[in-house]
């Protein structure tokens, strides 16, 4: 979706990919995805094996091709010489262009309204319409299962990136799992290294959100919309709790302890989350439609004063 995945490019062009890539910073941030922390990047259509992305700046104050870096997806080190500072977890991106050719953008960001589900054993689904593109269960990466020399929970080396990986593709739970593997028993064909990742949305213990895509306006919507499915699925949860609660029903009686004797307990009514088929339709609906609000979204950073887009000022 990102102008400029052709073949044939000029200058101008790559112009606007970098001014699409400066506007998404500052819609993040516009949106409360990205604060002082957190970045997005995307792949050189010219050059698979490079990523551009800012350097290590505030995200709203992004607005010149000087703060753009271009990066190496072997190693996470700058393309050229430089004396910018980098991101410490731009090996998040490195190795997520290395292990998947298909992703074109990579968003890290601290949402706080998505973080409590990597805490507290709660899995983040789909429950809206515009949040068909989660997992069913969003996966949840531990950094401990990787024995970092240090434990800041941050990934700030390829061994760590290479690790963090894993977890877009590791899990069989998901819509896209099942129908793969239906596939490929089907045909009687042997699966074929993964091109883009099972999962396009990963949550980090006590950390963050890994968000990954075919271009910039699709991972943009993808991380408004996670946050807006996390907001309805803790609304649902918390009301949820308060009109049913845990109920006891029946004769009790009370021991020493206030321990229960008799009767039995009626739990909560759980939360109706899409189905299977519910998650793959709205996906195809979210394919068809999610081009909508991109020109309404960088028309509201456009007018804020905060946002500078230098690259926006030319004829």
């Amino acid at each position: 979706m990102s102008s400029g995945y052709f073949e044939k490019r000029t200058e101008l062009e790559l112009t606007n990919l970098f001014s699409g890539l400066i506007s998404a910073n500052h819609i993040l941030h516009k949106h409360g995805v990205l604060d002082g922390y957190g970045h997005i990047s995307v792949r050189n259509p010219d050059n698979h094996d490079t990523f551009f992305m800012s350097r290590s700046m505030a995200p709203a104050l992004v607005s010149t091709t000087q703060d753009i870096i271009e990066y190496n997806v072997r190693d996470g080190e700058p393309e050229g010489p430089t004396n910018e500072h980098h991101f410490m977890e731009r090996f998040i991106h490195s190795e997520l262009y290395k292990k998947f050719p298909n992703v074109y953008c990579v968003l890290h960001c601290h949402m706080s309204d998505v973080l409590p589900y990597s805490i507290s054993r709660v899995p983040l689904r789909p429950s809206i319409t515009t949040a068909g593109f989660l997992s069913s269960e969003v996966p949840v990466w531990d950094i401990n299962s990787a024995s970092p020399d240090k434990h800041d929970l941050l990934v700030s080396s390829t061994k760590l990136g290479h690790a963090f990986c894993a977890a877009f593709a590791k899990t069989n739970t998901s819509v896209n799992f099942i129908y793969n593997k239906l596939s490929s028993s089907i045909s009687g064909s042997h699966a074929e290294p993964p091109t883009e990742p099972e999962h396009s949305v990963v949550l980090m213990r006590g950390h963050g959100v890994t968000i990954t895509g075919k271009g910039i306006e699709e991972v943009v919507f993808k991380a408004i919309y996670t946050q807006a499915a996390a907001r309805a699925q803790t609304s649902a949860v918390t009301l949820s709790r308060a009109h049913f609660n845990d109920l006891a029903e029946g004769k009790v009686e009370s021991e020493g302890g206030g321990k229960i004797k008799g009767g039995k307990v009626k739990k909560s009514e759980d939360i109706h989350y899409l189905s299977t088929k519910e998650i793959v339709d709205t996906r195809e609906m979210i394919r068809q439609t999610m081009a909508r609000s991109w020109p309404m979204w960088l028309r509201e950073v456009d007018v804020d004063p905060l946002y500078v887009n230098e690259l926006k000022k030319g004829p």
